[in-house]
Protein backbone atom coordinates (compact mmCIF):
# COMPACT_ATOMS: atom_id res chain seq x y z
CA UNK A 1 0.00 0.00 0.00
CA UNK A 2 1.62 3.13 -1.25
CA UNK A 3 2.81 5.40 2.01
CA UNK A 4 2.07 2.27 4.51
CA UNK A 5 4.77 3.55 6.52
CA UNK A 6 2.23 6.14 7.76
CA UNK A 7 -0.49 4.16 7.68
CA UNK A 8 1.58 1.66 9.88
CA UNK A 9 2.30 4.82 12.84
CA UNK A 10 -1.14 5.60 13.24
CA UNK A 11 -2.14 1.77 13.84
CA UNK A 12 0.52 0.92 15.95
CA UNK A 13 -0.76 4.28 18.08
CA UNK A 14 -3.98 3.19 18.31
CA UNK A 15 -3.03 -0.05 18.98
CA UNK A 16 -1.46 0.88 22.27
CA UNK A 17 -4.52 3.11 22.85
CA UNK A 18 -7.21 0.62 22.32
CA UNK A 19 -5.74 -2.36 24.33
CA UNK A 20 -4.87 -0.75 27.00
CA UNK A 21 -8.45 0.21 26.68
CA UNK A 22 -9.54 -3.27 27.35
CA UNK A 23 -6.86 -4.27 29.70
CA UNK A 24 -8.70 -1.46 31.99
CA UNK A 25 -12.39 -2.79 31.06
CA UNK A 26 -11.17 -6.50 31.86
CA UNK A 27 -9.82 -5.16 35.27
CA UNK A 28 -13.58 -3.43 35.16
CA UNK A 29 -14.74 -6.97 34.70
CA UNK A 30 -12.18 -8.84 37.00
CA UNK A 31 -13.83 -7.00 39.79
CA UNK A 32 -17.22 -7.25 39.10
CA UNK A 33 -16.51 -10.92 39.21
CA UNK A 34 -15.09 -11.65 42.23
CA UNK A 35 -17.36 -8.93 44.35
CA UNK A 36 -20.42 -11.21 42.79
CA UNK A 37 -18.51 -14.45 43.61
CA UNK A 38 -17.86 -13.15 47.57
CA UNK A 39 -21.32 -11.98 47.70
CA UNK A 40 -23.04 -15.18 46.31
CA UNK A 41 -20.67 -18.29 47.34
CA UNK A 42 -18.92 -19.79 50.45
CA UNK A 43 -15.69 -20.51 51.23
CA UNK A 44 -13.93 -22.67 50.15
CA UNK A 45 -14.75 -21.26 46.45
CA UNK A 46 -14.77 -17.89 47.69
CA UNK A 47 -11.05 -17.96 48.43
CA UNK A 48 -9.68 -19.69 45.48
CA UNK A 49 -11.93 -17.47 42.75
CA UNK A 50 -10.24 -14.29 44.58
CA UNK A 51 -6.78 -15.70 44.09
CA UNK A 52 -7.78 -16.42 40.16
CA UNK A 53 -9.02 -12.91 39.67
CA UNK A 54 -6.25 -11.42 41.64
CA UNK A 55 -3.54 -13.59 39.37
CA UNK A 56 -5.75 -12.48 36.52
CA UNK A 57 -5.45 -9.06 37.25
CA UNK A 58 -1.79 -9.40 37.84
CA UNK A 59 -1.13 -10.38 34.49
CA UNK A 60 -3.87 -7.86 33.06
CA UNK A 61 -2.23 -5.25 34.40
CA UNK A 62 1.83 -6.45 33.65
CA UNK A 63 -0.38 -6.57 29.47
CA UNK A 64 -1.34 -2.91 30.09
CA UNK A 65 2.31 -1.74 31.40
CA UNK A 66 3.86 -3.76 27.93
CA UNK A 67 1.45 -2.79 25.39
CA UNK A 68 4.11 -0.19 24.29
CA UNK A 69 6.69 -3.34 23.23
CA UNK A 70 4.19 -4.71 20.53
CA UNK A 71 6.22 -2.28 17.58
CA UNK A 72 9.17 -3.87 19.17
CA UNK A 73 7.89 -7.55 20.19
CA UNK A 74 5.58 -8.33 17.92
CA UNK A 75 5.14 -12.04 19.46
CA UNK A 76 4.17 -10.63 23.06
CA UNK A 77 0.63 -10.18 22.08
CA UNK A 78 0.42 -13.22 20.72
CA UNK A 79 1.93 -14.84 24.17
CA UNK A 80 -0.44 -12.51 26.35
CA UNK A 81 -3.78 -13.85 24.54
CA UNK A 82 -2.35 -17.37 25.12
CA UNK A 83 -1.98 -16.92 28.42
CA UNK A 84 -5.22 -15.91 29.01
CA UNK A 85 -7.03 -18.66 26.91
CA UNK A 86 -4.59 -20.91 29.30
CA UNK A 87 -5.56 -19.70 32.74
CA UNK A 88 -9.39 -20.03 32.09
CA UNK A 89 -8.67 -23.27 30.84
CA UNK A 90 -6.44 -23.90 34.12
CA UNK A 91 -8.44 -22.53 36.42
CA UNK A 92 -11.54 -24.92 34.62
CA UNK A 93 -9.66 -28.01 35.57
CA UNK A 94 -8.21 -26.84 38.90
CA UNK A 95 -11.84 -26.10 39.99
CA UNK A 96 -12.39 -29.98 38.90
CA UNK A 97 -10.11 -31.29 40.65
CA UNK A 98 -10.38 -28.98 44.06
CA UNK A 99 -14.19 -28.31 44.20
CA UNK A 100 -16.13 -31.45 42.47
CA UNK A 101 -13.66 -34.74 43.15
CA UNK A 102 -16.88 -35.88 44.60
CA UNK A 103 -18.74 -36.03 41.22
CA UNK A 104 -18.38 -36.93 37.76
CA UNK A 105 -15.98 -35.11 36.11
CA UNK A 106 -18.54 -34.61 33.24
CA UNK A 107 -20.50 -32.07 35.27
CA UNK A 108 -17.87 -29.53 34.58
CA UNK A 109 -20.20 -29.25 31.29
CA UNK A 110 -23.05 -28.52 33.27
CA UNK A 111 -21.76 -25.58 34.88
CA UNK A 112 -21.16 -22.01 33.27
CA UNK A 113 -17.63 -22.10 32.10
CA UNK A 114 -17.50 -21.41 28.45
CA UNK A 115 -18.73 -17.77 27.81
CA UNK A 116 -15.41 -16.34 29.69
CA UNK A 117 -14.15 -17.64 26.40
CA UNK A 118 -16.05 -14.76 24.48
CA UNK A 119 -14.73 -12.13 26.85
CA UNK A 120 -10.92 -12.96 26.25
CA UNK A 121 -11.83 -13.60 22.28
CA UNK A 122 -13.78 -10.13 22.22
CA UNK A 123 -10.99 -8.15 24.12
CA UNK A 124 -8.95 -9.31 21.01
CA UNK A 125 -10.83 -7.27 18.70
CA UNK A 126 -8.82 -4.02 20.61
CA UNK A 127 -6.03 -5.25 19.21
CA UNK A 128 -6.83 -4.57 15.64
CA UNK A 129 -4.86 -7.21 14.50
CA UNK A 130 -6.76 -9.85 12.44
CA UNK A 131 -4.18 -12.37 13.26
CA UNK A 132 -4.24 -12.00 16.94
CA UNK A 133 -8.10 -12.52 17.11
CA UNK A 134 -7.78 -15.68 14.99
CA UNK A 135 -4.89 -16.80 17.05
CA UNK A 136 -7.08 -16.65 20.26
CA UNK A 137 -9.86 -18.64 18.57
CA UNK A 138 -7.51 -21.31 17.66
CA UNK A 139 -6.39 -21.40 21.62
CA UNK A 140 -9.22 -21.09 22.77
CA UNK A 141 -10.73 -24.58 20.56
CA UNK A 142 -7.54 -26.04 21.24
CA UNK A 143 -7.97 -25.54 25.38
CA UNK A 144 -11.53 -26.29 24.97
CA UNK A 145 -11.08 -29.58 23.24
CA UNK A 146 -7.44 -30.51 24.90
CA UNK A 147 -9.74 -30.25 28.39
CA UNK A 148 -12.69 -32.68 27.23
CA UNK A 149 -9.78 -35.03 26.12
CA UNK A 150 -8.12 -34.96 29.60
CA UNK A 151 -11.22 -35.18 31.86
CA UNK A 152 -12.10 -38.76 33.12
CA UNK A 153 -15.08 -39.56 31.46
CA UNK A 154 -15.17 -43.74 30.74
CA UNK A 155 -19.13 -43.67 31.45
CA UNK A 156 -19.61 -40.94 29.50
CA UNK A 157 -23.02 -39.89 27.96
CA UNK A 158 -23.54 -38.33 24.63
CA UNK A 159 -25.78 -37.68 21.73
CA UNK A 160 -25.82 -40.88 19.87
CA UNK A 161 -27.02 -42.99 23.19
CA UNK A 162 -30.45 -41.11 23.20
CA UNK A 163 -32.43 -43.40 22.00
CA UNK A 164 -34.36 -42.27 19.06
CA UNK A 165 -37.53 -42.65 20.56
CA UNK A 166 -36.47 -40.84 23.66
CA UNK A 167 -39.10 -38.34 24.91
CA UNK A 168 -40.45 -36.11 27.95
CA UNK A 169 -38.37 -37.35 30.96
CA UNK A 170 -36.76 -40.37 29.37
CA UNK A 171 -34.86 -37.55 27.38
CA UNK A 172 -33.99 -35.25 30.10
CA UNK A 173 -32.73 -38.61 32.07
CA UNK A 174 -29.52 -38.60 29.43
CA UNK A 175 -29.21 -34.79 29.33
CA UNK A 176 -29.43 -33.80 32.88
CA UNK A 177 -27.14 -37.08 34.20
CA UNK A 178 -24.03 -36.89 35.75
CA UNK A 179 -22.39 -38.71 33.61
CA UNK A 180 -23.40 -36.48 30.24
CA UNK A 181 -20.26 -35.63 28.12
CA UNK A 182 -22.31 -34.30 24.98
CA UNK A 183 -18.85 -34.62 22.91
CA UNK A 184 -20.69 -33.27 19.99
CA UNK A 185 -21.60 -30.14 21.42
CA UNK A 186 -18.05 -29.61 22.31
CA UNK A 187 -17.42 -29.58 18.97
CA UNK A 188 -20.47 -27.57 18.34
CA UNK A 189 -18.91 -24.95 20.64
CA UNK A 190 -15.31 -24.90 19.19
CA UNK A 191 -17.25 -24.04 15.73
CA UNK A 192 -18.90 -21.53 17.00
CA UNK A 193 -15.71 -19.90 18.43
CA UNK A 194 -13.70 -20.37 15.30
CA UNK A 195 -17.13 -18.97 13.59
CA UNK A 196 -16.96 -15.98 15.49
CA UNK A 197 -12.86 -15.67 15.68
CA UNK A 198 -13.07 -15.49 12.06
CA UNK A 199 -16.31 -12.70 11.92
CA UNK A 200 -14.22 -10.63 14.38
CA UNK A 201 -11.30 -10.72 12.65
CA UNK A 202 -13.21 -9.90 9.11
CA UNK A 203 -14.69 -7.23 10.74
CA UNK A 204 -10.95 -5.75 12.29
CA UNK A 205 -9.70 -6.07 8.82
CA UNK A 206 -12.40 -3.79 7.34
CA UNK A 207 -11.83 -1.48 10.09
CA UNK A 208 -8.08 -1.02 9.53
CA UNK A 209 -8.49 -1.48 5.59
CA UNK A 210 -11.17 1.64 5.93
CA UNK A 211 -9.01 3.57 7.44
CA UNK A 212 -6.38 2.90 5.59
CA UNK A 213 -7.37 4.22 2.82
CA UNK A 214 -8.61 7.47 4.71
CA UNK A 215 -5.11 7.63 5.43
CA UNK A 216 -4.03 7.45 1.63
CA UNK A 217 -7.01 9.60 0.89
CA UNK A 218 -5.77 12.54 3.25
CA UNK A 219 -2.57 11.87 2.08
CA UNK A 220 -3.42 12.43 -1.54
CA UNK A 221 -5.60 14.95 -0.62
CA UNK A 222 -2.43 16.66 1.31
CA UNK A 223 -0.16 16.56 -1.75
CA UNK A 224 -2.69 18.52 -3.67
CA UNK A 225 -3.21 20.89 -0.91
CA UNK A 226 0.92 21.15 -1.56
CA UNK A 227 0.69 21.46 -5.32
CA UNK A 228 -2.12 24.45 -4.97
CA UNK A 229 -1.38 25.85 -1.65
CA UNK A 230 -2.64 25.64 1.60
CA UNK A 231 -6.60 26.48 0.72
CA UNK A 232 -7.54 24.25 -2.38
CA UNK A 233 -11.44 24.09 -2.28
CA UNK A 234 -11.91 20.64 -1.41
CA UNK A 235 -14.52 20.28 -5.06
CA UNK A 236 -10.85 20.89 -6.40
CA UNK A 237 -8.36 18.45 -4.30
CA UNK A 238 -10.92 15.97 -4.51
CA UNK A 239 -10.86 16.23 -8.69
CA UNK A 240 -7.59 16.04 -8.40
CA UNK A 241 -7.70 12.85 -6.47
CA UNK A 242 -9.80 11.37 -8.47
CA UNK A 243 -7.78 11.63 -11.68
CA UNK A 244 -4.57 10.84 -9.70
CA UNK A 245 -3.20 14.42 -9.45
CA UNK A 246 -3.46 14.65 -13.20
CA UNK A 247 -6.80 16.81 -14.91
CA UNK A 248 -6.55 17.07 -18.73
CA UNK A 249 -6.46 20.40 -20.51
CA UNK A 250 -9.87 21.93 -21.47
CA UNK A 251 -11.26 24.94 -22.52
CA UNK A 252 -13.73 26.49 -20.21
CA UNK A 253 -15.05 30.17 -19.46
CA UNK A 254 -13.46 31.25 -16.00
CA UNK A 255 -12.85 34.12 -13.75
CA UNK A 256 -9.22 34.96 -13.68
CA UNK A 257 -8.12 37.35 -10.39
CA UNK A 258 -4.24 39.13 -10.54
CA UNK A 259 -2.98 40.51 -7.58
CA UNK A 260 -0.16 42.52 -7.12
CA UNK A 261 1.54 44.53 -4.59
CA UNK A 262 2.62 48.23 -4.86
CA UNK A 263 6.18 49.71 -3.79
CA UNK A 264 7.84 46.06 -3.65
CA UNK A 265 10.69 46.92 -5.54
CA UNK A 266 11.61 49.37 -2.93
CA UNK A 267 10.35 47.21 -0.47
CA UNK A 268 12.97 44.52 -1.65
CA UNK A 269 16.08 47.10 -1.05
CA UNK A 270 14.90 47.72 2.08
CA UNK A 271 14.64 45.31 3.85
CA UNK A 272 17.42 42.96 2.11
CA UNK A 273 16.46 38.97 0.82
CA UNK A 274 15.29 37.04 4.05
CA UNK A 275 13.19 39.48 5.56
CA UNK A 276 11.31 40.34 1.88
CA UNK A 277 10.50 36.33 1.78
CA UNK A 278 9.71 35.88 5.21
CA UNK A 279 7.19 39.07 4.90
CA UNK A 280 5.90 37.71 1.35
CA UNK A 281 4.81 34.21 2.84
CA UNK A 282 3.48 36.32 5.40
CA UNK A 283 1.48 38.14 2.88
CA UNK A 284 0.47 34.92 0.54
CA UNK A 285 -0.94 33.23 3.18
CA UNK A 286 -3.02 35.83 3.78
CA UNK A 287 -4.00 35.99 0.11
CA UNK A 288 -4.18 32.25 -0.60
CA UNK A 289 -6.62 32.45 2.68
CA UNK A 290 -9.03 35.08 1.13
CA UNK A 291 -8.96 33.59 -2.24
CA UNK A 292 -10.13 29.65 -1.09
CA UNK A 293 -12.84 31.27 0.85
CA UNK A 294 -14.09 32.42 -2.30
CA UNK A 295 -13.88 29.10 -4.28
CA UNK A 296 -10.76 29.85 -6.19
CA UNK A 297 -7.06 28.77 -6.85
CA UNK A 298 -3.93 29.83 -7.15
CA UNK A 299 -2.06 28.46 -10.03
CA UNK A 300 0.76 30.76 -10.07
CA UNK A 301 3.16 32.69 -7.72
CA UNK A 302 5.22 35.55 -9.73
CA UNK A 303 7.19 37.46 -7.09
CA UNK A 304 5.22 39.87 -5.11
CA UNK A 305 1.98 38.40 -7.94
CA UNK A 306 -0.38 35.82 -7.04
CA UNK A 307 -2.79 34.38 -10.06
CA UNK A 308 -5.61 32.60 -9.22
CA UNK A 309 -8.64 30.96 -11.28
CA UNK A 310 -12.61 31.01 -10.47
CA UNK A 311 -14.78 28.32 -12.32
CA UNK A 312 -11.64 25.80 -12.80
CA UNK A 313 -11.03 22.84 -12.81
CA UNK A 314 -14.69 22.49 -11.10
CA UNK A 315 -17.46 24.06 -11.69
CA UNK A 316 -18.04 27.37 -9.44
CA UNK A 317 -21.43 28.81 -9.57
CA UNK A 318 -21.45 33.01 -10.41
CA UNK A 319 -17.74 32.95 -10.23
CA UNK A 320 -17.19 36.45 -11.65
CA UNK A 321 -18.92 37.59 -8.14
CA UNK A 322 -16.88 34.96 -6.26
CA UNK A 323 -13.56 36.45 -8.12
CA UNK A 324 -14.74 40.34 -6.98
CA UNK A 325 -15.64 38.79 -3.40
CA UNK A 326 -12.07 37.69 -2.62
CA UNK A 327 -10.36 40.66 -4.35
CA UNK A 328 -12.38 42.45 -1.90
CA UNK A 329 -11.64 40.19 1.36
CA UNK A 330 -8.17 40.27 0.10
CA UNK A 331 -7.82 44.35 0.64
CA UNK A 332 -10.12 44.73 3.72
CA UNK A 333 -7.40 41.87 5.27
CA UNK A 334 -4.73 43.96 3.99
CA UNK A 335 -6.15 46.99 5.32
CA UNK A 336 -4.53 48.12 8.86
CA UNK A 337 -2.50 44.83 9.19
CA UNK A 338 1.31 44.15 9.18
CA UNK A 339 3.05 41.46 7.05
CA UNK A 340 6.31 40.95 9.18
CA UNK A 341 5.75 44.38 9.88
CA UNK A 342 5.57 45.38 6.73
CA UNK A 343 2.10 47.86 5.81
CA UNK A 344 1.12 45.36 1.87
CA UNK A 345 -1.30 47.69 -0.44
CA UNK A 346 -2.59 45.02 -3.00
CA UNK A 347 -3.61 45.92 -6.46
CA UNK A 348 -6.44 43.61 -8.51
CA UNK A 349 -7.17 43.10 -12.08
CA UNK A 350 -9.77 40.58 -12.53
CA UNK A 351 -11.45 39.06 -16.03
CA UNK A 352 -13.66 37.04 -17.28
CA UNK A 353 -13.10 34.63 -20.62
CA UNK A 354 -12.69 31.85 -22.38
CA UNK A 355 -9.39 30.23 -20.90
CA UNK A 356 -7.49 27.16 -21.30
CA UNK A 357 -6.23 25.05 -17.99
CA UNK A 358 -4.74 21.86 -17.25
CA UNK A 359 -1.75 19.85 -15.89
CA UNK A 360 1.48 20.34 -17.34
CA UNK A 361 5.09 20.07 -16.43
CA UNK A 362 7.48 16.74 -16.94
CA UNK A 363 10.05 14.82 -14.74
CA UNK A 364 8.10 14.43 -11.64
CA UNK A 365 6.88 17.80 -11.82
CA UNK A 366 3.73 19.01 -12.49
CA UNK A 367 1.52 22.25 -11.87
CA UNK A 368 -2.05 23.44 -12.68
CA UNK A 369 -1.99 26.45 -15.24
CA UNK A 370 -4.42 28.47 -17.30
CA UNK A 371 -3.21 30.34 -20.32
CA UNK A 372 -5.21 32.85 -22.66
CA UNK A 373 -5.87 36.10 -23.38
CA UNK A 374 -8.36 36.34 -20.40
CA UNK A 375 -5.00 35.74 -18.21
CA UNK A 376 -3.13 38.09 -19.90
CA UNK A 377 -6.22 40.33 -19.80
CA UNK A 378 -6.16 39.99 -16.10
CA UNK A 379 -2.59 41.40 -15.24
CA UNK A 380 -3.24 44.01 -17.41
CA UNK A 381 -5.90 45.43 -15.45
CA UNK A 382 -3.79 45.24 -12.48
CA UNK A 383 -0.72 46.92 -14.13
CA UNK A 384 -3.83 49.93 -15.33
CA UNK A 385 -4.59 50.29 -11.47
CA UNK A 386 -1.71 52.51 -11.14
CA UNK A 387 -2.85 54.60 -13.74
CA UNK A 388 -6.31 55.14 -12.33
CA UNK A 389 -5.81 55.68 -8.78
CA UNK A 390 -8.07 52.26 -8.31
CA UNK A 391 -7.47 49.38 -6.11
CA UNK A 392 -9.62 46.85 -8.36
CA UNK A 393 -10.51 46.75 -11.89
CA UNK A 394 -12.98 44.31 -14.18
CA UNK A 395 -13.07 43.71 -17.59
CA UNK A 396 -16.31 44.45 -19.16
CA UNK A 397 -16.80 40.97 -19.27
CA UNK A 398 -17.03 40.55 -15.68
CA UNK A 399 -19.36 43.74 -14.93
CA UNK A 400 -21.47 42.47 -17.23
CA UNK A 401 -22.00 38.69 -15.77
CA UNK A 402 -22.55 40.81 -12.45
CA UNK A 403 -25.48 42.97 -13.34
CA UNK A 404 -27.15 44.87 -11.05
CA UNK A 405 -26.35 43.24 -7.72
CA UNK A 406 -23.09 45.60 -8.02
CA UNK A 407 -22.53 48.62 -8.06
CA UNK A 408 -20.14 49.47 -10.81
CA UNK A 409 -18.44 52.75 -11.69
CA UNK A 410 -17.50 52.90 -15.37
CA UNK A 411 -14.00 54.01 -16.83
CA UNK A 412 -14.31 54.72 -20.36
CA UNK A 413 -11.13 54.88 -23.43
CA UNK A 414 -8.46 53.00 -20.76
CA UNK A 415 -5.32 51.60 -23.63
CA UNK A 416 -4.36 48.23 -22.80
CA UNK A 417 -1.08 47.21 -23.86
CA UNK A 418 -1.69 44.67 -26.55
CA UNK A 419 -5.16 45.67 -27.11
CA UNK A 420 -5.89 47.75 -30.28
CA UNK A 421 -8.97 50.06 -29.34
CA UNK A 422 -9.35 51.64 -25.78
CA UNK A 423 -11.70 49.64 -24.14
CA UNK A 424 -14.26 50.32 -21.37
CA UNK A 425 -12.92 48.78 -17.79
CA UNK A 426 -15.08 49.24 -14.28
CA UNK A 427 -14.02 49.13 -10.82
CA UNK A 428 -16.42 48.90 -7.58
CA UNK A 429 -17.67 51.77 -5.73
CA UNK A 430 -17.79 49.96 -2.32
Amino acid sequence: MRRGLDAEAIFSRERVASTRLAMLGRLGVIAAIAIWISLTRNPPLVYYTLGACALFAAITALHYRLVPSYAQMRWLPYVFYGLDVAMVIAGIALSILIFFDHVPPAMVYHFNYFPFFFLVLISTGMSLSPRVVLWTGVCIVAGWLMLYLVVDHPAGLDWDDIPADARGDAFLAYILSPDWVGGFSRIQESIVILATAGILGLIVYRARRLVARQIEAEQSRRAVREAFGQYVPDTVADAMIATGGILPPEQRRASVLFCDLTGFTAMTHRLGPERTVAVLNDYFDCVAACIGRHGGIITQFQGDAALAVFNAPTDLPDHERSALNAARDILESCAGSTFGGQEMIPRIGIATGDLVAGTVGGAGRRGYTVHGDTVNLAARLESKNKDQGTRILLSAETAAALGEGETLRAIENVSLPGVAEPVTVYTPTQ
